[in-house]
């Protein structure tokens, strides 16, 4: 097992902005990749694109084309204090200085023993709701008919991504990935799908298959194309959905991709409000065996149990995300796919100090994901999460807020599935649940997992960046050496009602 990581963008240049980086040298950007080149890392993502390339384009117009436009028409003026435009900047003067920042990227992934891709978002949407924004493309504001609620005001962010069913957005991204080809030599290139992977109009999915299929097709003869020019393999990646039905009722049949042979990696991941500790992998590793596919199980930067509180970043600790990636390595995934996983100069920007991004958590992390023996060893959390990515005619999937009720006098059980991966004798092993406040007491319910009752050890302590207004339980879970690596653990009131807003298994 090891980790493919993606580099965002506009992530290195807005980063160094707020430092006070005024000018952008070679010396600097080989320094930023050399920073992950003892750790696990086997393959590095550069993302070129948002809404518009991030790169000094030819066929088409370019993020850096729009910053001299809006200089040109005097609109950095009213914007000096955006930090999204105005670290472009950066871009474009490294660029009039003959510095490629991802062809340098490019180069020194590979002098670091790491494989260098690129990747390229296939529906960007970021301020996509603005007209006047500056990161979408003059062709997403001059073509509102190309919208996935073309017939109707959209009235969610997801409705204004782009609809592959109308050939000029294909014949857009086509053109964006040749280019790509052209301008970049590297060793894969990834179709990123979850950027956005609402690409039909409403009701139109199933329409959708076979059009993204044949478009898929296309990319396939494109990347066969620059094989031949570079004259080595360019492998072909694409990150999708977690589960194979919710990508075909967005319009995806990956299966049908992989059965064509247009597919060489699958990243299969959140969508971006959360980790998912519950996708199924073990489905996916079934539906390639045989063939010569990597699996990646995709890990994202935030940490919630559902959408209690509204939008909010609330950044993952190491343990939760060691957590995710040694289940995920028990159910068959190759590697651990990190999405916002991006270094950070400036602590105070975070919102904790035992996130994963912190100085003192960062490297330990990026050396203990994707090294099996050292994830089963190391201390971890296994939270119950969500499933974030919207489908529409579908209900919400999440297991929490989980209700049990005494049911005259006899109690009636409910479940929660928690994959942990191994879990070696020895290690001290706990469930910890979260009920409302005052409401409810650790000794209110029965709970057992994997077949046997856990005894109660009492009250603990707020979990990092679990709800501050619950009463947190502690419950021990027996360890033969002999336990699962998916836990079932249920869950039943002795007396009255509880409801379970938080669930963990910590392994210590």
């Amino acid at each position: 097992m090891s980790i493919i990581f993606n580099e965002d963008p506009n992530h290195y240049i807005i980063t160094r902005y707020r430092a006070g980086v005024t000018q952008i040298n070679e010396n600097d950007l080989r320094d930023f990749i050399r920073q992950y080149r003892d750790t696990n890392i086997s393959d590095f993502l550069v993302c070129v694109n948002a809404g518009q390339p991030f790169y000094k384009t030819v066929r088409m117009k370019s993020i850096i084309d729009r910053l001299s436009e809006w200089e040109a028409d005097g609109r950095l003026a009213a914007v000096e204090k955006n930090d999204v435009v105005m670290c472009v900047k950066l871009l474009r003067d490294a660029c009039d200085r003959g510095i490629d920042i991802f062809g340098i990227w490019l180069d020194e992934i590979r002098k670091c023993g790491m494989r260098a891709w690129v990747s390229v978002r296939m529906n960007d949407i970021h301020d996509a709701e603005d007209h006047d924004a500056f990161l979408p493309s003059d062709f997403v504001k001059a073509h509102s008919e190309y919208m996935r609620a073309f017939y109707r005001q959209p009235s969610i962010h997801p409705e204004y991504a782009l609809d592959y069913s109308v050939a000029e957005v294909r014949e857009q991204y086509l053109n964006l990935i040749e280019e790509t080809l052209d301008t970049y030599d590297c060793d894969g290139i990834e179709l990123d799908y979850m950027r956005e992977p609402y690409c039909f109009a409403i009701g139109r999915e199933q329409q959708g298959l076979k059009t993204m299929t044949k478009f898929v097709g296309q990319v396939f003869t494109l990347v066969k194309k620059s094989e031949k020019r570079r004259g080595h393999r360019i492998v072909t990646g694409v990150r999708v959905p977690s589960a194979p039905r919710d990508a075909m009722l967005l319009g995806l049949d990956v299966v049908e991709w992989l059965n064509r042979g247009y597919v060489d990696r699958l990243f299969v991941t959140p969508h971006w409000s959360g980790s998912d500790g519950n996708m199924p992998i073990d489905l996916w590793k079934s539906i390639i065996s045989g063939r010569d596919i990597r699996l990646a199980a995709g890990l994202e930067l935030l940490l919630d149990a559902y959408n209690r509180r509204g939008r909010k970043y609330n950044y993952i600790d190491a343990g939760s995300a060691i957590g995710f990636a040694c289940a995920y390595d028990a159910l068959g995934a190759d590697d651990v796919y990190l999405f916002n996983y991006m270094d950070c100069i400036n602590e105070s920007e975070l919102t904790g100090g035992n996130d994963v991004l912190s100085k003192r958590n960062y490297a330990y992390f990026l050396r203990t994901a994707g090294d099996s023996e050292k994830m089963i060893n190391a201390p971890r959390r296994h939270v119950v999460t969500f499933f974030d990515t919207w489908i529409p005619g579908e209900p919400p999937r999440k297991p929490l807020p989980l209700r049990v009720s005494a049911d005259e006098g006899a109690t009636v059980y409910s479940a929660l599935r928690i994959p942990t991966g191994v879990i070696p004798q020895g290690k001290e092993v706990s469930l910890c649940l979260g009920f409302e406040k005052g409401l409810s007491h650790g000794d209110d319910v029965n709970v057992y997992a994997a077949c046997r009752r856990c005894r109660l050890i009492g009250s603990v302590s707020t979990p990092y960046h679990a709800y501050d207004d619950l009463d947190y339980y502690a419950y021990e879970i027996e360890n033969d050496g002999d336990l699962p690596t998916v836990f079932i653990a249920e869950i039943g009131a002795l007396r009255g009602t509880a409801t379970v807003h938080w669930a963990e298994i910590d392994v210590k």
